[in-house]
C-alpha cells in the first residue's frame, strides 16, 4: 500500500475512535503553527528595526516565543473543545454562515482572554527586565499589536474553518494526499463498497410530498452518520434517497464491519421508530449491497473537485443492491466479500442465496444474506 493511502487509513481509524481527540488536536497544531509563524514575523520585524533604535535592548528569540507557544496550546485546546464538545452537536441545524459566525465570535472571546494573559506575562517579563521605560508606549504598543493580532487571527478562523470544511466533505486523512497530488494519476485500490437506498421510496414520496420526504431521508442520513463513525466507514456519495460506502478492504472485511454497519443501521433506525411514525407516519426500511474489488481513485473536476472511484467492483455493488427487491431481501453481498469475511470468522445467520445473474452483466454472481434473527 502507498504511504500516502496508509496514512489515510490510519487517520480515519484514529479520527472515528478518538473523535474529541482529533478535533482538538487538529486546533492545537494549527494555533501553535500560527502563532509562532506571527511571533517570529515579529522577531525578525524587530530584529530589523534596530538598527534605528541602537540603544534599545535586545529580547532574546525564545523569550516572548515560550509564551506565544503557550498561548497557542491554550487557545487551540479551547476552540478544540468548544468545536467538538458544543458547536458541533448545538448549532448543526444552522446555516453555515450562522455557525461560523457564532464559531468565530466565541473564538475571538477566548482569543481577547489568552491574549490578556499573554500580556500580563510579558508585561511582568518586560518590567522585571527593565525593557519598559515609558508604561504609557507600551499601553499604547498593547493596543495596536492587538488590534493587529485580532486581524490575522480572524483570517486564521476563515482558513481553519476552510480546512475543517474540506476535511468535513472528504473524511479525516484524504486533505494531505490531495494537496500533495496523490489522486492526480490513477491509483488502485482494493476497496469494499456498500449501496444502501430507501425501500419503496416511490411510494413513501408520493405519500409524504417532496418536502417531508427530503426531511425524512435527511434524517435517515443523519441515524447512519453516527453510525458510521463507529465502524471506519468512509461516506462516498448521496445520490437521491441512496447512500454509498466504502472501506479499505482490510478494514471493512476486519471483525466484519461491512455486514455489521448495516445490521446497527437497521437497529438504529427501529430505535426510533416512534419518532418516524410521529413525525412522517412511516417507519423507514434500507437494502443494501456488498461487494469487494479492486477499484481505481482519481481526483476529477475542474469546477468541483472530487475523488471519484470507478470499476466493476462499483457496479456490481450497485447491480446486487437491486436484486434486494427481486429477492425479498434487505441486505445482500457477493461471494468473494463473504470469503474474505469468512478470514475474519464465522459469519451468524449467514444464507446462501444462489447464483443470479445482474443487469447488464453476463457473469452470474453467488449471493449470500444473513438472517438477522440468528445474528442476534
Amino acid at each position: 500500500m502507498h504511504p500516502l493511502a496508509r496514512y489515510t487509513q490510519r487517520a480515519r481509524e484514529f479520527a472515528f475512535k478518538h473523535p474529541v481527540f482529533t478535533e482538538v488536536n487538529i486546533h492545537i497544531n494549527y494555533w501553535i503553527i500560527s502563532f509562532w509563524l506571527l511571533g517570529t514575523i515579529i522577531f525578525f520585524y524587530d530584529r530589523a528595526l534596530l538598527g534605528f533604535f541602537p540603544d534599545v535592548p535586545r529580547i532574546h528569540y525564545w523569550t516572548p516565543m515560550r509564551t506565544i507557544l503557550v498561548s497557542g496550546f491554550i487557545y487551540g485546546l479551547c476552540t478544540g473543545l468548544i468545536r467538538s464538545l458544543i458547536i458541533r452537536r448545538r448549532l448543526d441545524k444552522l446555516s453555515t454562515i450562522g455557525r461560523v459566525m457564532i464559531e468565530s465570535l466565541v473564538y475571538f472571546v477566548f482569543f481577547i482572554l489568552v491574549w490578556r494573559v499573554g500580556f500580563i506575562f510579558s508585561e511582568e517579563i518586560f518590567t522585571r527586565r527593565g525593557f519598559i521605560q515609558n508604561y504609557d508606549h507600551f499601553l499604547d504598543f498593547q493596543l495596536y499589536s492587538s488590534a493587529a493580532f485580532i486581524l490575522y487571527v480572524f483570517f486564521n478562523i476563515l482558513l481553519l474553518n476552510f480546512i475543517l470544511q474540506i476535511n468535513t466533505k472528504y473524511g479525516p486523512g484524504v486533505l494531505i494526499p490531495m494537496l500533495l497530488g496523490y489522486y492526480k494519476n490513477p491509483e488502485i485500490e482494493d476497496r469494499v463498497f456498500l449501496f444502501m437506498d430507501l425501500k419503496d421510496s416511490t411510494g413513501i414520496a408520493e405519500k409524504l410530498g417532496h418536502i417531508k420526504y427530503s426531511e425524512l431521508i435527511r434524517d435517515c442520513f443523519g441515524v447512519a452518520n453516527y453510525v458510521v463513525m463507529r465502524y471506519n466507514a468512509q461516506i462516498y456519495q448521496y445520490v437521491g434517497d441512496e447512500m454509498v460506502l466504502t472501506w479499505e478492504k482490510r478494514t471493512g472485511i476486519t471483525d466484519h464491519r461491512c455486514i455489521d454497519f448495516f445490521l446497527e443501521f437497521q437497529l438504529a433506525i427501529r430505535a426510533r421508530e416512534e419518532d418516524f411514525m410521529e413525525k412522517y407516519g412511516v417507519v423507514p426500511v434500507f437494502k443494501a449491497g456488498l461487494h469487494v474489488g479492486e477499484v481505481t481513485a482519481i481526483e476529477v473536476g475542474v469546477v468541483k473537485r472530487d475523488i471519484a472511484y470507478h470499476g466493476d467492483t462499483i457496479n456490481s455493488a450497485s447491480r446486487i443492491q437491486d436484486l434486494c427487491n427481486v429477492l425479498g431481501r434487505e441486505l445482500l453481498f457477493s461471494k468473494e466479500l463473504k470469503d474474505r469475511l469468512e478470514e475474519e470468522g464465522r459469519i451468524p445467520g449467514l444464507e446462501q442465496i444462489g447464483e443470479h445473474k445482474l443487469k447488464g452483466k453476463m457473469v452470474r454472481l453467488e449471493l449470500y444474506s444473513i438472517n438477522t434473527d440468528e445474528a442476534d
